[in-house]
């Protein structure tokens, strides 16, 4: 069985890319059963293992949260209705401490 982490990354590659060529609504509904179970299921699974471990290392519960595909474009010129990139993020629960914050993009770091 297959946990998803070895295909997420460039099937989010290709979708992301994808994505900022076509960043409209209907592109992305046509898609988004894709996204839900290669990327963002996965990415969850990500973000939940990694608070474990970050709660094991600082000895304090971290949560993790995976951010949201959609763009906030209410005071925004870019009204594109998608991000081009996916991440996930942790914080020490109940107080303000270090944080975490994972960032995968569409392109290749040079």
């Amino acid at each position: 069985m297959s946990d998803g982490f070895a295909d997420m990354i460039a099937t989010a590659r290709t979708f992301l890319d994808g994505l900022a060529q076509n960043n409209d609504r209907d592109w992305f509904e046509a898609k988004k059963a894709t996204f839900k179970s290669d990327i963002e299921a996965p990415l969850k699974l990500l973000t939940e293992l990694f608070a474990e471990d970050i709660a094991r290392i600082t000895g304090a519960p971290h949560g993790g949260k995976v951010g949201r595909i959609y763009r906030d474009v209410r005071f925004s010129k870019d009204k594109t209705p998608y991000n081009t990139h996916v991440h996930a993020y942790w914080m020490q629960r109940g107080e303000t401490g270090p944080g975490w914050l994972l960032h995968m993009t569409r392109t290749e770091p040079s």
